[in-house]
């Protein structure tokens, strides 16, 4: 009786067993299964790495301190090491580009080759303004693409001269003068609620709604 016992305890052990190792395998299954599930969720989301993002999305501030800029140092007439006034040689080299023999003409936007997101405005080879179409780089009183008309008016509080804008309706150009050179002025354009773009610069050229064309 006792060896007829134990085999039958013998065999109930082997069987819980293995009912055991089939759930451990099932679990384990499942959880493998979460797990790609989660990964192809999360590489569907915007943003995600391989993922075809929105081309037009605002790219991340760069952290790479040889370009152009990368500061925040920002006035009405210089956007970093870039200064309204220079020669187009000096602004090449502000940006470590080579030297050029190339004169820029009457009007044109200097080709950075990628190294710096503000467009450069060449007039009769001076840099004359600098264009901002970037929501990373901010002048020092806060405001930057994608803030409201409101939160301008707010920060240059008195001091902005409100125009119809030309192209689109409802938009405006929000202008300030220096308060130390009124020949340089800071202008930002809006459609009607909020920044699209800004650009700093001489007159009359940083008021060219058009730029070169």
């Amino acid at each position: 009786m006792l060896v007829g016992t134990s085999r039958s305890m013998l065999a109930g052990t082997l069987l819980a067993a293995t009912l055991l190792a089939g759930c451990t395998v099932e679990s384990r299954a499942r959880v493998d299964s979460a797990m790609a599930d989660s990964a192809s969720a999360s590489a569907d989301k915007p943003g995600a790495l391989g993922v075809n993002v929105d081309a037009n999305a605002t790219p991340r501030a760069s952290t790479d301190s040889s370009r152009a800029d990368s500061t925040s140092a920002i006035s009405f007439n210089h956007v970093g090491p870039l200064r309204v006034g220079m020669t187009a040689s000096e602004a090449r080299s502000a940006l470590g580009m080579p030297a050029s023999s190339a004169k820029s003409g009457e009007c044109s936007y200097l080709d950075t080759k990628g190294r710096s997101r503000i467009y450069i405005m060449l007039v009769r080879d001076t840099v004359a303004r600098l264009d901002v179409r970037d929501s990373t780089i901010a002048t020092p009183a806060g405001a930057r693409i994608g803030d409201a008309e409101s939160r301008v008016l707010a920060l240059y509080h008195g001091r902005v001269k409100s125009e119809l804008h030309k192209y689109v309706e409802g938009g405006h150009y929000l202008i300030v003068s220096s308060p130390s050179d009124t020949t340089h002025q800071l202008v930002f354009e809006t459609d009607g609620k909020r920044v699209t773009s800004y650009r700093v610069g001489r007159t009359p050229e940083v008021r060219w709604v058009e730029g070169c064309s």
